[in-house]
């Protein structure tokens, strides 16, 4: 399993991406491990659902608030569409510190996002463990769904807002050994109008403190595919009453 956490400070947080791919199977099925970020695996091209792009969190002192964003498929082209599976579940863990003010590596919460369809091709999202939240947040996606003035979910499609230099990174990586300058442009990004899809959940910072303090966090994402014949499907509703299956 790959971790790259992300760390936060007290009232702050230091935006550090957290690029982290792992496919878990929750079945006794043999399948290789494998960890990869906006397509630089072969195993994950073939499986754009369940391939992460990134994982970006921060904190907002003055709203009271802080928002999680998890981007994966990556690389779509203009007018390119959303990547939705009903079989694959998309988690984002959050580590605080203990008491002694250290990080154990265990998560003290789980998030957890799937999608589902009903018979009118209508897709919805469902996230449960939304810290605050007393039920799961189901609805449809491209919509802003909301549990109180501080607990908000949306997924849908959206521009990839990660900044990279690809062509700089491959220029620098074809120099002699001997020559160490980088070739990277800090006006050039790859990655300019491409689409992404995302998972944006926004959840009272209250939630989130320790006795009213902001600890230090560390965050990570997985993705587990399902099979589907091992899949459980039982009816969730959206506010338009579309009956959806969940697993």
């Amino acid at each position: 399993m790959f971790v790259h956490p992300v760390t936060f400070l007290e009232n702050h947080v230091r935006k550090h991406l957290a690029t982290f791919a792992a496919l878990a199977i929750t079945a006794p099925l043999a399948i290789a491990l494998m960890g990869s970020d906006h397509k630089d695996g072969s195993n994950s091209t073939a499986d754009m659902a369940a391939d992460i792009a990134d994982l970006y969190a921060w904190s907002d002192g003055t709203a009271g608030t802080f928002t999680a964003v998890l981007t994966f498929a990556g690389l779509g082209g203009p007018g390119a569409a959303a990547t939705y599976d009903p079989n694959v579940l998309y988690s984002i863990h959050i580590d605080r510190t203990t008491a002694s003010g250290t990080l154990d590596n265990v998560a003290d919460v789980d998030l957890y996002m799937r999608f589902a369809r009903n018979a009118r091709n209508e897709w919805a999202i469902q996230v449960e463990n939304l810290p605050g939240s007393s039920a799961p947040i189901s609805g449809r996606i491209e919509t802003v769904l909301t549990d109180g003035a501080k607990r908000k979910v949306f997924a849908g499609l959206r521009d990839d807002p990660f900044f990279f230099d690809l062509d700089g990174f491959n220029a620098t990586l074809a120099k002699p050994a001997a020559n160490s300058t980088l070739s990277f442009n800090n006006t050039h990004d790859t990655f300019a109008g491409m689409n992404v899809t995302a998972i944006v959940l926004e959840m009272d910072l209250a939630d989130i403190t320790v006795n009213g303090t902001m600890p230090k966090l560390a965050l990570w994402t997985t993705t587990g595919r399902i099979p589907t014949a091992t899949a459980l499907v039982a009816p969730i509703q959206t506010s338009t009453d579309a009956t959806l299956a969940k697993r």
